[in-house]
């Protein structure tokens, strides 16, 4: 008997250790689910990210990258000469006359070819027919010169001034026509380096540098007449001849407009152009004195 209740005795002490185990196990459980459950409406409330005054949030910054404006592109159609091209602006074709340059005619039906303006143009088109190029104006010049071609300077996708780049090659020359614009100092400076060089027209073996102002473009109030040009030059004392004028009715020299003053061998044939034949481009200045560099 009593061995029975020793016995009961223990499975009441197992059972109780079982309760009292399974107890703590469940106090265990309930304690985590509740921390469990109070730490999700913090981790909710952190991605919330609310705003507090004086502290800044961590936010993903958008960098807005700076919109750069493309240049207006205009297609070239074709090259006039080597100071002049021929572009299409909204669907209409324009006549574009480079700024701060003249290159030697070829293209004036009044006049013949002159030197080198064969290989101005050629270069240029090579450069420039077909290309989209940017044009831009020089406001202390007029938009249109008086033949209604704007007046432009031309740059190329490489960034490369064109107007530029004719003079510093030899090309063309340097024309400042009434007022200066914007890159003269520039345009004088690579026609002083080209010369030296003896680049393109002012090789000897090309033209020599004998180039003049073209009819077309020298200024009105520049152009006087011949009988002035004549009363001019006589009235002029600074003006040493080497020679007089020829007699008007001389026959010892043909009319040759083409012929440049370094073609020339006197001064009387160099009166005889400008005075009987009316050859004025031997006189760029207008001062009746033709080809300087004979009658001076």
């Amino acid at each position: 008997m009593d061995s029975f209740f020793n016995i009961l005795k223990q499975r009441k002490n197992i059972t109780f250790l079982i309760v009292f185990i399974l107890s703590i196990i469940l106090i265990s459980f309930s304690s985590y689910s509740k921390e469990v459950k109070t730490q999700q409406p913090q981790n909710e409330t952190n991605n919330s990210k609310p705003e507090v005054k004086g502290i800044s949030t961590t936010e993903t910054k958008v960098v807005q990258v700076p919109q750069i404006n493309k240049p207006q592109l205009y297609k070239v159609i074709r090259v006039i000469d080597g100071d002049t091209v021929n572009v299409e602006i909204d669907g209409k074709e324009e006549s574009v006359r480079l700024i701060g340059i003249d290159s030697p005619e070829t293209k004036d039906p009044r006049k013949p070819v002159q030197c080198f303006g064969n290989e101005a143009s050629t270069k240029l088109s090579g450069i420039l027919n077909g290309k989209q190029v940017e044009l831009i104006s020089d406001e202390t010049q007029d938009d249109k010169d008086k033949y209604g071609r704007l007046l432009r300077y031309i740059f190329v996708e490489d960034g490369t001034n064109i107007n530029k780049f004719m003079v510093e090659e030899g090309y063309a020359f340097e024309y400042t026509y009434n007022v200066p614009y914007k890159y003269m100092d520039e345009f004088k400076q690579v026609e002083l380096v080209a010369r030296e060089k003896q680049l393109g027209l002012w090789a000897e073996d090309n033209c020599n540098g004998q180039l003049e102002i073209k009819e077309e473009e020298k200024p009105v109030e520049s152009t006087i007449s011949q009988t002035e040009s004549q009363q001019n030059a006589t009235s002029n004392s600074q003006v040493n001849f080497t020679t007089p004028p020829p007699d008007q009715s001389s026959s010892a020299y043909t009319c040759n407009c083409a012929k440049t003053c370094g073609q020339m061998v006197t001064c009387d044939e160099a009166y005889y152009q400008l005075n009987n034949c009316g050859c004025y481009k031997r006189d760029a200045d207008s001062d009746g004195v033709p080809c300087e560099s004979l009658c001076r």
